[in-house]
């Protein structure tokens, strides 16, 4: 059920944006879901492959493509709480901001009104200006996002380099 047909290369950052571009436009289910005090919660592959099926799969659906994109964790690390994954990522020197050049495969977290990351999407594509990412848990859904490099109200700056954890892995 949870197959992606693709052949895996020594590339995590065409891996990863391969398995990204598989899951676009998911939608979470309208039939199967909860009622708690909080509100209505729908039921997403994401969240039921991280063990919340019911619950919020932003973090979930990237942590899905990096495994299924054969990142190991133990070269970039992952976590679903966003604040403990972007320490563990720099950390490891894996999280860089404002001067970075962001690349289709690296990871990109957003951060709230604190400055603390609440959301990661996948790059998959950039230029001078902007980036284009993939994200989940958009609305209810795997969607396609783009933001300029120079808005910082939509955009934080903190990238995780997939190229540099592959030099980790490599020796480098």
């Amino acid at each position: 059920k949870d197959a992606i047909a693709y052949a895996p290369t020594d590339d995590w950052s065409a891996n990863l944006v391969r398995v990204t571009y598989s899951q676009l436009y998911y939608t979470e289910s309208k039939n199967d879901f909860i009622v708690d005090a909080n509100g209505t919660h729908n039921y997403s592959r994401y969240g039921a492959w991280a063990g919340s099926p019911y619950g919020a799969w932003n973090a979930a659906f990237v942590k899905f493509c990096l495994n299924f994109a054969q990142v190991k964790p133990e070269y970039l690390p992952y976590d679903s709480n966003f604040v403990d994954w972007a320490k563990k990522l720099d950390d490891r020197g894996l999280l860089f901001t404002d001067s970075y050049a962001p690349a289709a495969g690296d990871l990109v977290f957003f951060e709230n009104s604190k400055g603390d990351p609440c959301r990661v999407g996948i790059v998959t594509g950039a230029d001078a200006n902007s980036i284009m990412t993939v994200q989940g848990d958009c609305d209810g859904k795997v969607a396609a996002r783009s933001y300029e490099l120079t808005d910082k109200d939509a955009h934080s700056g903190r990238y995780s380099l997939h190229r540099k954890g592959m030099d980790y892995y490599n020796g480098a």
